[in-house]
């Protein structure tokens, strides 16, 4: 029973390889049997006028030839594709930046800003803080207000800006 092994081996043009004599011999024998098909509807002709010696280093240089083929073919092949990468990448770049510039600006340059909000509550937690250093949770009454009065401002700017989005979208403004 013979098996088969299949291995890959990548060459480049400084590439040396040495053939097995086991690998050898398979490329002759399959060689001979080339020459005794061909031959037998000849009058038992060398091919082609070549001595058999000659084929394995034909087999060599074509695949030679082949593996530069395919290394000029990779370089052409990456040059396209950095070429069509940087075209894509410029197009992305142009488009992201006035979409993403015009997005913005429609989102928050448009819209007030809030205005500063529960300063009284805000004070009275930082000098509940300074006062009691090593009791920071006497001052709990204070933050939950303080928690409280920011809650209430953030409802009533959100309550704002969907009024006025509503406008906006009416077409009352």
């Amino acid at each position: 029973m013979l098996t088969q092994t299949t291995r890959t081996t990548t060459l480049s043009r400084d590439t040396y390889f040495f053939i097995t004599e086991d690998v050898q011999d398979r490329l002759r024998l399959a060689e001979k049997r080339q020459v005794n098909l061909s031959s037998e509807g000849e009058d038992s002709a060398p091919s082609a006028g070549r001595p058999q010696s000659h084929s394995l280093a034909d087999s060599v240089a074509d695949s030679i030839r082949q593996t530069q083929q395919l290394d000029q073919l990779q370089r052409d092949y990456e040059s396209r594709l950095a070429k069509l990468e940087e075209r894509s990448q410029a197009r992305f770049q142009s488009a992201a930046v006035l979409g993403g510039s015009q997005s913005v600006e429609s989102k928050f340059i448009d819209r007030e800003a809030p205005p500063p909000c529960c300063q009284a509550e805000k004070e009275a937690v930082r000098q509940c803080y300074a006062a009691n250093v090593r009791y920071p949770l006497r001052c709990s009454q204070m933050v939950a207000a303080f928690e409280q009065c920011v809650t209430e401002q953030r409802r009533a700017f959100v309550i704002r800006q969907r009024k006025s989005e509503t406008a906006k979208e009416a077409g009352y403004m």
